[in-house]
């Protein structure tokens, strides 16, 4: 067993980057735009095939598989990826056949809890043919334990056009596999055996893409490295991901699967912008953000770029939405589906809300003020839910469009508040130095150990 001090002689998988962060976060961010356009592009061309062979239902089964599914996986979220990218260990060896391990032996005994409680899931929903679909489901947890951890490293020297290229290989593969069991099977089994299959295809090229071969190894000190992580992350991916399956926990129990299904659809497509910018965002801003954080100026007019130029997305698309919603919806999915044109049209303030909440996160952990980040997703989860409850009931899929505003919205003005705070108590810090040269333990800049990439888990 290694005990050395993880980052001092551990054998490295690879070299740091010396090219300027400039250029490589200009870069980076253009191949990001082009990997998560095409690979978003993609995915969207799936539903749009699919929506034409299976029924809403469908969806909708599928929706409550990835409830239960996800919420155990952010239950017991370890945070070995973002380690890897943030931590000055994640290149060797040793840190990353530790991380390989703790994979492996969380995803089976995520997928045994699953497969045990897979008929009290199912009970819940009151949907008993959910047991073995949940079940085989449970099956991603033990493949995705898999993945050669050396493919985040890419991420973490920056290299985006390679990341850029596996996501889209990945997903052409994982598409043309769904789309193929859809027209075989025409039912939520082509979902659910394509789920696995594009699990199967990331941990293939994991290991096509990175250069190491992972191990089953331990080693102590980059153990005590990962725990450490892990208890500053847990509570935030639980969090973001009970926000993520508002919609699937709250139409699942509160109306009736093809109302979900139909929504989630109508969902996916509000989305595209959204998860293409803010991926961008979450990938990039954080090592921009925290290679000028202590410039607190130019960090503030960083911030109000990214900010603006999100916003500047979302108004030139949001005319599109707003007059053609009955045409988008049905030449993405068909004449069946343009009933959720006023779904449509409501989701676009939840998904100016989001690029808002979104554009924000990476500058929170860039300052070392994760807590900022977890307040006010906590509050965005309590207005979704409490809004929710009453709205479904009242409007149904309407009613769950409004609620996600209304959670995205208030999120957003927290944590807005908390940024703009942040940046006037370091000015008042600021003229308080000037005035007194001397420089004491309270005026201490904060430590920047976020985690890369927490605020974005889509």
């Amino acid at each position: 067993m290694n005990t050395d001090p993880p980052g001092n002689t551990q054998e490295s998988v690879s070299e740091p980057v010396t090219k300027p962060l400039k250029s490589r976060v200009l870069g980076g961010g253009l191949w990001l735009l082009i990997g998560n356009g095409v690979e978003r592009g993609l995915r969207f061309a799936r539903m749009a095939v699919l929506a034409r062979l299976l029924a809403p239902e469908d969806f909708g089964l599928m929706g409550l598989i990835l409830v239960a599914t996800g919420f155990v996986e952010a239950l017991t979220f370890t945070a070995t990826n973002q380690a890897i990218i943030q931590h000055p260990s994640g290149r060797s060896r040793e840190f990353l056949n530790t991380v390989f391990t703790v994979t492996i032996v969380r995803g089976l005994i995520l997928a045994v809890i699953i497969i045990v409680t897979a008929p009290w899931i199912a009970a819940f929903f009151d949907e008993p043919k959910l047991t073995p679909m949940i079940r085989v489901v449970s099956l991603t947890l033990v493949v995705m334990g898999l993945m050669n951890p050396a493919v985040q490293v890419i991420l973490k020297d920056l290299d985006f056009r390679r990341w850029a290229i596996y996501q889209v290989v990945s997903g052409t593969l994982s598409v043309s596999v769904t789309i193929i069991l859809g027209l075989w099977l025409r039912n939520v089994w082509a979902l659910v055996i394509g789920l696995i299959g594009e699990q199967m295809f990331l941990v293939c090229l994991s290991y096509l893409f990175a250069r190491h071969r992972p191990s089953v190894r331990w080693d102590r000190s980059s153990a005590l490295v990962l725990a450490r992580f892990c208890r500053k992350a847990f509570a935030i991916p639980l969090i973001i991901g009970l926000m993520m399956q508002a919609p699937n926990l709250l139409l699942g129990k509160l109306a009736d699967t093809a109302i979900l299904g139909a929504f989630l659809l109508t969902l996916t497509l509000a989305d595209i912008p959204t998860h293409i910018v803010t991926r961008v965002v979450a990938t990039v801003g954080l090592p921009a953000f925290s290679s000028i954080s202590d410039d607190l100026e130019g960090l503030f007019q960083a911030w109000q770029k990214v900010v603006t130029r999100a916003l500047i997305v979302f108004l030139l698309a949001m005319p599109l939405v707003l007059i053609g919603a009955r045409p988008l919806l049905m030449l993405a999915y068909g004449p069946a589906y343009a009933a959720q044109a006023p779904v449509l049209r409501v989701l676009c303030i939840y998904v100016m809300m989001r690029m808002l909440f979104m554009t924000t996160g990476p500058l929170m952990w860039a300052v070392g003020r994760p807590d900022a980040n977890r307040a006010a997703y906590l509050v965005g989860l309590v207005v979704t839910y409490v809004s929710g409850a009453f709205l479904v009931k009242e409007s149904g899929a309407v009613g769950m469009a409004l609620a996600l505003g209304a959670g995205w919205g208030s999120g957003a003005a927290v944590e807005i508040t908390l940024c703009l705070r942040y940046f006037a108590h370091g000015r008042r810090r600021s003229d308080e130095r000037i005035q007194s040269p001397r420089v004491g333990r309270g005026d201490r800049p904060a430590v920047r150990d976020a985690p890369s990439g927490v605020s974005s888990h889509e």
